[in-house]
């Protein structure tokens, strides 16, 4: 079933990240976190970890990944 909802530009931005990331259309990302809310699955279930060995972390807050992907974007 077809449904339009309104999302803010930065949740927006993030759920294309992490969906890109797990290798998920943002459809199955959303499908995903609303069966998650709706207690349909523990979480464990289809959004597969990210390989942390041998990456760098960044202590960055949600406004400041913003900006690097809105930056990337207009590159």
């Amino acid at each position: 079933m077809r449904t339009t909802i309104d999302l803010p530009d930065g949740v927006l931005r993030r759920a294309r990240v992490a969906a890109a990331e797990r290798g998920l259309s943002l459809e199955e990302l959303i499908i995903q976190g609303l069966q998650f809310a709706l207690g349909e699955t523990d979480g464990s279930q289809g959004l597969p970890k990210l390989p942390t060995e041998g990456r760098k972390t960044y202590d960055l807050s949600a406004a400041e990944i913003d900006s690097l992907i809105w930056e990337s974007l207009i590159e």
